[in-house]
């Protein structure tokens, strides 16, 4: 009988995520067009491991290891460029969550957080304590993401 379960289980979970993962190749508009325009626009690097003891400064779970505020208008497109472009793929998610990445992003006083796994192939997309989209994405945004935290000195986690 418990085999059964486990099986019906594990078929569930299985629909589940291919269903899902039909939604997320195509994401909310809002979320992403949050991008655009910020008023303020962060690129953090993030420790990957859940925070064990949570603090006023993490993100989503994750200790920051740094933030830079990015106020140069090229730099936010080429990191909202790269981003995109890795959303647009075709890429299969993973079942870890390991971000090192994360932007924030406020517009008319709405903050939208994007918490970002390039190795898992994920990102979850905040607006306050609420998640509004999980999208999949390829590692080919991490190389510019990267190169604009090197370039400011930022420390990156190790991998």
């Amino acid at each position: 009988m418990r085999r059964k379960g486990r099986i019906w289980t594990t078929i569930c979970v299985a629909v589940i995520i291919a269903a899902a993962a039909i939604v997320w190749r195509h994401p909310p508009r809002a979320a992403i067009d949050a991008l655009d325009d910020a008023d303020r626009y962060e690129l953090l690097s993030l420790d990957p491991d859940r925070s064990d003891s949570p603090s006023s400064d993490d993100f989503h779970g994750h200790h920051v290891l740094a933030r830079l505020v990015v106020v140069d208008i090229a730099v936010q497109r080429q990191l909202n460029a790269a981003l995109r472009a890795g959303i647009d793929s075709k890429q299969t998610m993973a079942a870890c969550f390991n971000p090192r990445h994360g932007i924030r992003v406020t517009r008319a006083a709405q903050t939208t957080d994007f918490v970002i796994c390039f190795e898992c192939s994920q990102v979850k997309v905040w607006r306050g304590d609420r998640q509004v989209a999980y999208l999949a994405t390829s590692s080919s945004p991490q190389a510019t993401f990267d190169g604009v935290l090197l370039k400011a000195n930022v420390p990156l986690a190790k991998r």
